[in-house]
């Protein structure tokens, strides 16, 4: 039976001496690891000539993190400063804008008032010199190249002023004969009311003149009593 027994007990010794054999390798790779471990991470180990191929690892290296932080606030500081010159950027923008909306709301005000002043004075106006002054509705209505139904007569701008002048300009006869005022139109025209307002009148017909007949009267050249007696400083109808 001792005999028998034998070989259990050799096995038993022989797997007690293997379990203690692993639990020491164990135990020597653990503390081998924590040793690297904290070689590795410890600010000594930054002291070791590494040659240059070699990584150095600067995960706990004081200095470093130093240096990385004081990049970091430059950055920042950088950072703030091209954000406030982007906001003065951005004020002056803002302020060259409202400058030209408030100068294009003048101008439309302006604009708008010189429209409405234009429409006062020719609701003022009557008779002839409004006729005159008025807009005309074109004979075949809307047209694309005026863009309108509608034609202003020329008229000078500054005759505006001149009310009163312009309404003893267009005091005549419609049809009948325009009155000889050749010195009170310059007149006008050098104050820069030009061009004067059209009149529906004719030019003085001279007195006792018995035109050719057609078609002579195209050719020929009139003869001295067809001047109309106006102030012309030739004396003759062939020297005009």
């Amino acid at each position: 039976m001792g005999l028998e027994d034998y070989p259990p007990r050799k096995q038993i010794q022989q797997q007690q001496q293997s379990t203690i054999r692993s639990k020491l390798k164990i135990l020597l790779l653990l503390v081998s690891s924590n040793l690297l471990t904290f070689f590795l991470f410890s600010p000594n180990s930054l002291r070791i000539p590494w040659s240059d191929r070699v990584p150095r690892i600067h995960l706990w290296d004081s200095e470093a993190l130093l240096r990385e932080l004081n990049s970091t606030q430059v950055h920042l500081a950088q950072t703030q400063s091209d954000l406030s010159d982007l906001q003065r950027r951005l004020l002056t923008s803002n302020s060259l804008l409202e400058t030209l909306l408030t100068e294009l709301g003048r101008i439309h005000g302006d604009s708008s008032s010189s429209s409405s002043s234009d429409s006062d004075w020719q609701e003022s106006l009557s008779g002839e010199l409004k006729l005159a002054v008025g807009p005309h509705k074109l004979p075949l209505g809307f047209t694309s190249q005026l863009g309108s139904d509608e034609l202003f007569p020329s008229l000078g701008s500054t005759c505006r002023r001149f009310p009163d002048e312009l309404a003893q300009y267009m005091s005549y006869p419609v049809g009948g004969e325009c009155p000889v005022d050749d010195v009170f139109a310059q007149i006008l025209m050098l104050k820069g009311c030009e061009p004067l307002p059209r009149r529906r009148c004719h030019p003085k017909t001279p007195t006792n003149f018995v035109p050719l007949p057609l078609p002579a009267s195209l050719w020929s050249i009139p003869r001295t009593q067809a001047s109309s007696g106006t102030p012309i400083p030739a004396r003759t109808t062939p020297a005009l």
